[in-house]
């Protein structure tokens, strides 16, 4: 895949030093140097390097800006590279961003305005991934907004549908219609974006069972963010067929306190534990909830709601 976009540089003074060029042409040399931001120590990715031009230190600015939650975007037919931090609401993997959300309650429901960017970074993912997306092919790019009120509980979900080409930085307007009046809403995430880059299929372990068995679920994933806690699961429902249910998953430390609860709203279709020789219906499934879970020692899984489809 053609890297446009890597090797932005920007300058930080080493020892005073200001140096006049006379001509486009300059004298530049590979920087040993060590990153740290916000006190952690970070590693630069493969094909970023640090620069020594004439007393100055040059760093990649797309590295450095992600490193602070900002988004880099490269205008290359008017040559130029703009840093925005308005897009506050990232995919799990950070490659996809939401911002500047505008949100109207109209009759009952929702208009989600907003834009949604993606980056260099995302498109040289998905072309590494298991089904590969290549260079300047359009797509056609998926996910929701999700909506959670000061409860942690889930308030409703805006679709966002935009299409776009597999290259460059690419930022888009959106405006969609959520489901449920979520004008009112205390956090909001980015989730289910798609496609995905995936580079590796795990067998699943859905360990997590509704006591009646219904519904199963595996936690694959947590990150914390603000005062809620984002996760990524595997569902899957246990009979054949196509359902809808709204069940309940609660997080406990290790002397069984409950550190809060997420909510789940699926529609699928089974099963989850199909015999040997037949396809399993196994679902990515994201959702949110109030409190830090990341270091829960145990779960449960509570179907409220459970009905077949069709």
């Amino acid at each position: 895949m053609k890297k446009a976009i890597i090797g932005f540089i920007c300058g930080f003074v080493l020892a005073g030093a200001t140096v006049a060029y006379g001509s486009e042409a300059v004298k530049a040399f590979l920087f040993p140097v060590q990153y740290e931001i916000d006190g952690e120590k970070q590693e630069l990715p493969e094909g970023y390097y640090t620069l020594n031009v004439e007393g100055r230190v040059y760093v990649p600015i797309r590295y450095a800006a992600e490193s602070m939650d900002a988004v880099v975007i490269y205008d290359e037919a008017g040559k130029t590279v703009r840093i925005d931090r308005g897009y506050t609401l990232g995919s799990f993997d950070g490659y996809v961003k939401a911002g500047y959300l505008g949100v109207a309650k109209d009759e009952g429901t929702s208009i989600v305005t907003g834009k949604l960017y993606a980056g260099q970074r995302y498109w040289e993912a998905l072309s590494e991934s298991k089904f590969s997306v290549e260079a300047g092919t359009p797509v056609e790019l998926k996910a929701n907004i999700a909506f959670y009120g000061e409860d942690g509980r889930l308030l409703g979900k805006a679709p966002v549908r935009i299409n776009c080409k597999a290259e460059g930085d690419q930022v888009k307007d959106f405006k969609a219609l959520a489901d449920a009046d979520v004008s009112g809403y205390a956090f909001a995430a980015l989730e289910e974006v798609q496609p995905e880059p995936i580079y590796a299929f795990l067998p699943p372990s859905l360990d997590i069972k509704d006591p009646s068995g219904l519904l199963a679920a595996e936690v694959t994933d947590m990150q914390k963010s603000g005062d809620y806690t984002r996760l990524r699961l595997r569902l899957g429902f246990k009979e054949k067929g196509l359902h809808r249910a709204e069940a309940v998953l609660s997080f406990y430390d290790g002397s069984g306190k409950l550190l809060g609860t997420a909510d789940i709203k699926f529609s699928g279709h089974g099963t989850y534990d199909a015999p040997a020789g037949e396809p399993l219906a196994i679902y990515s499934y994201e959702t949110a909830g109030k409190g830090d879970f990341t270091s829960a020692a145990s779960y449960s899984l509570h179907v409220k709601f459970y009905e077949p489809e069709g």
